[in-house]
């Protein structure tokens, strides 16, 4: 019984899908039109923001093109530190990934936005200019490419975690549904509406 509990728990865990919360224990990789923010520390000619061309290179000054393919960030911190090292003794060298994320949906300002990872569902809800009215954050949808993941982003909300935490790369698409329901605004207007009309037909047919 426990060998077949194992073979089960392998098939299952081999099985392609998109998991939000599988991805984040892994490295993010550079990706074509992201952006990178580079710190060397006391050399602020060097320093800067450099965007990925379309082979996913970097152009930096000094050490020229960079190849970040495969690369983590601290796999292309590696690489800079050596390549700088021809020019700067001992570099102290700081490497931000930054990458697109597009929300859309119930939010004031759908739209493209440069994240880090580091940030969390809110500070991505404020970028996007707050939720608009109805949002069911329950029940936000995470696409990327042919894949869709439905998540409880409210629960994401209430437990700070960071865009990193729940997997998100560049490129995905994050979609805030909105309520078919009436909120209790728009009630109020509809019971008004038919009280209204209800008390019309009284009087007319009085």
């Amino acid at each position: 019984m426990k060998r077949l509990a194992v073979i089960l728990l392998t098939v299952v865990l081999a099985l392609p899908g998109f998991c939000a919360e599988e991805d984040a224990g892994d490295e993010s990789r550079f990706r074509a039109g992201d952006k990178v923010i580079i710190r060397v520390w006391r050399q602020e000619d060097l320093s800067g923001e450099y965007q990925l061309d379309s082979s996913g290179d970097l152009r930096l000054p000094l050490v020229g093109e960079i190849a970040t393919a495969g690369l983590t960030a601290d796999a292309l911190t590696d690489t800079l530190v050596e390549r700088y090292s021809d020019f700067i003794k001992s570099p102290m060298i700081i490497v931000i990934p930054m990458f697109r994320v597009t929300i859309l949906g119930a939010v004031k300002m759908p739209g493209s936005y440069w994240v880090s990872g580091a940030e969390n569902v809110t500070d991505l809800i404020a970028m996007a200019g707050g939720l608009a009215e109805k949002a069911v954050m329950e029940r936000t949808k995470i696409t990327r490419g042919e894949e869709v993941l439905v998540v409880n982003a409210a629960q994401y909300i209430r437990t700070g975690k960071t865009l990193d935490d729940i997997g998100i790369q560049s490129g995905d698409i994050v979609v805030v549904p909105r309520s078919r329901w009436p909120n209790w605004s728009e009630l109020a207007v509809i019971l008004s509406t038919i009280a209204l009309g209800w008390s019309l037909y009284n009087s007319i047919k009085d």
